[in-house]
């Protein structure tokens, strides 16, 4: 769904927790507004690592895709396992369509 690969680099810093955390955006499939919030992954490095800046601009991919919070959680989680990281945890934090209703979704 998203245009924007994630790039895998080699790393020999085997068993290295990376963390990283961003503002995120996307569109809601359930009304023509934007969902924003805050979405933090984490993965162990095993013999490669995901390239931040390719992080950075997947993660800016993401802005004009209509996909549901839970759906969006699962692709990240689903793509980094792709890339080829492991133990991989995605948490997504969002202020839902403008609502004064914050979701938490975890994947």
């Amino acid at each position: 769904m998203n245009p924007i690969p994630l790039i895998a680099v080699a790393d020999p810093s085997e068993g290295v927790s990376v963390t990283a955390s961003t503002y995120f955006r996307h569109l809601c499939p359930h009304k023509d507004e934007a969902d924003e919030g805050r979405v933090t992954v984490s993965w162990m490095v095993a013999d490669k690592t995901i390239e931040l800046h390719s992080l950075a601009a997947y993660f800016r991919g993401w802005a004009s895709v209509k996909i549901s919070n839970e759906n969006l959680t699962t692709a990240i989680c689903d793509d980094l396992a792709k890339a080829g990281v492991y133990e991989i945890t995605v948490k997504t934090t969002w202020q839902t369509a403008g609502m004064e209703i914050t979701t938490e979704v975890s994947a």
